[in-house]
């Protein structure tokens, strides 16, 4: 099944009280071009929709090393919400031990003045924007070491899903050791690729279409490519 990052937030009404909730979105593989050019400008866009709850944070995962005010500095251009940097590597515990600690004090904060009869919800949101050669060992750290205990915790992964259908294959095994299926939201971008470049025969080759796709029923068919914005540089590995 293929969600998008929309999905996401459709479900969040249903699921919380945003008034005793918080949401908590880390940004694995914070400092490389995907995630400053594409993903922090989506979730701006999604506060700005008023898609988010009240009480959100963001957190930004990278193996580089920033402190919270260099990282900001680098996405200030396209997100000026609070947003805070830990760092690690993404294939052992401890850089997620840490951020597990940084998240537990500011869900807490966030309640520390407030009067709450139960504990409240605390929900977790972790977007892997790495390699998918190591979407195993971020998504195994995110739940064995990060997991919300009081709400829900979710993962969301990219396109490529591997290499070849073996690969995604033993991708999905990969996640599934780790997380459940509806834990798990995959965004893919080339879903419909296929059936747009072969418009022409699914046309006619179906009775239904052929009488019906012609000028008399179709003003305009424009289909517009979409160019990278940043330097594709190292991505054909992965696509």
């Amino acid at each position: 099944m293929v969600r998008t990052l929309e999905s996401v937030a459709e479900v969040l009404p249903e699921t919380n009280d945003w008034k005793v909730s918080s949401l908590s979105v880390v940004v694995v593989g914070a400092s490389g071009d995907l995630a400053k050019k594409k993903i922090f400008p989506a979730l701006f866009a999604l506060y700005y929709e008023g898609l988010l709850p009240p009480d959100f944070q963001v957190f930004g995962y990278a193996r580089s090393k920033m402190s919270d005010a260099e990282f900001r500095d680098l996405i200030a251009s396209t997100l000026t919400c609070r947003i805070d940097a830990s760092s690690g590597p993404y294939d052992q515990p401890q850089g997620y031990i840490e951020l597990a600690s940084r998240l537990q004090g500011l869900e807490s904060s966030k309640f520390y003045h407030r009067a709450f009869t139960s504990q409240p919800r605390a929900n977790r949101m972790f977007f892997l924007s790495i390699p998918p050669n190591v979407f195993v060992a971020a998504a195994g750290g995110a739940a064995d070491f990060c997991s919300s205990s009081s709400g829900w915790t979710r993962v969301i992964v990219e396109k490529p899903f591997g290499r070849d259908s073996a690969s995604s294959a033993e991708l999905g095994l990969g996640l599934a050791r780790h997380l459940k299926e509806e834990q798990i939201y995959r965004i893919d971008h080339y879903l419909g690729k296929e059936l747009i470049e072969n418009l022409t025969v699914l046309r006619f080759a179906n009775s239904i279409f052929e009488p019906l796709w012609n000028r008399q029923y179709i003003q305009n068919s424009d289909r517009t490519p979409v160019q990278a914005s940043f330097p594709a540089a190292g991505l054909a590995v992965a696509f």
